[in-house]
């Protein structure tokens, strides 16, 4: 499975690491949720706003089976979730960026150019990755819809 474990919220950057306990969030140290947060979780957390698997300005680039490394393909891979009421989807997903990162990696790169040039694979691989994130952000944080929003081959 790669060895990149990273704890709930953190990233290698160290950026996004907030604690879910102790008071470490922007919620207040006692846990209540009360209408003042949701407000400002529902202005920062827009659940018709897809989320991206990678920050923000990053893509996903990886080099094709059999390439040799001359050819590689960029991608960028967007989430929406299924429960508009799901206000942690979003955290979820920045806490598993480098393991949603390396899984799209697994799967890219085992596919050879002239495979990834056709459309019915991206169609499969879309199905398939959606599977496997599903799998890694467990089923308190359901997937509505995975969106490859960039797909260039070089």
């Amino acid at each position: 499975q790669g060895g990149g474990e990273w704890a709930h919220g953190e990233t290698s950057d160290g950026a996004h690491g907030d604690s879910h306990g102790g008071g470490g969030d922007s919620h207040g140290g006692d846990g209540d949720h009360g209408e003042e947060t949701t407000a400002a979780d529902a202005e920062a957390d827009d659940p018709k706003k897809p989320v991206a698997i990678v920050p923000e300005g990053e893509s996903i680039v990886v080099n094709p089976a059999n390439s040799g490394g001359s050819r590689y393909l960029l991608v960028e891979i967007f989430l929406l979730r299924e429960d508009e009421k799901d206000i942690g989807f979003t955290k979820a997903v920045e806490g598993k960026t480098k393991q949603l990162q390396a899984k799209t990696m697994d799967y890219l790169s085992a596919e050879d150019v002239q495979s990834l040039s056709n459309p019915a694979t991206k169609q499969r691989l879309e199905i398939q990755l959606k599977l496997a994130y599903q799998q890694m952000l467990g089923e308190s944080h359901p997937i509505k819809e995975l969106i490859i929003s960039k797909w260039i081959m070089q």
